[in-house]
């Protein structure tokens, strides 16, 4: 989650020759056609931009400005649009199922989203 925290890329350590792209690898359970679905793992709070989300998405996929609602023991806390998705260390537009991703949230949800809730498509 190097440029949502602000770090660079690292010089010297992989030249983007000798990178190999692997193939989405999709499970049970795991379906690019269904409402976009992601149990948070982890949360960062990032000064003057945001809080991070990161998790595996399970279902669905999700794009930059998208909205996403929160859920805690199936009660929608409110929703916040995707200010950036980032996979790698590289910054993205679109993720789907099966990748592990950080999602930028707003600044106003700092502190409200906990590992465990669900970000999920509104209205699903």
């Amino acid at each position: 989650m190097g440029r949502f925290f602000g770090r660079g890329r690292r010089e010297g350590k992989v030249d983007s020759e000798s990178v190999v792209e692997r193939p989405l690898v999709t499970g049970v359970g795991l379906s690019s056609a269904a409402q976009f679905r992601m149990i948070v793992q982890d949360v960062f709070d990032v000064k003057g931009r945001g809080v991070v989300v990161c998790g595996t998405i399970e279902a669905g996929t999700i794009v930059v400005e998208s909205s996403v609602a929160v859920d805690r023991d199936g009660r929608q806390l409110g929703t916040s649009e995707v200010l950036g998705i980032e996979r790698g260390r590289k910054l993205i537009t679109e993720a789907e199922a099966g990748e592990n991703v950080g999602l930028l949230l707003s600044e106003s949800w700092r502190g409200a989203v906990v590992k465990g809730d669900v970000l999920r498509a509104p209205g699903a």
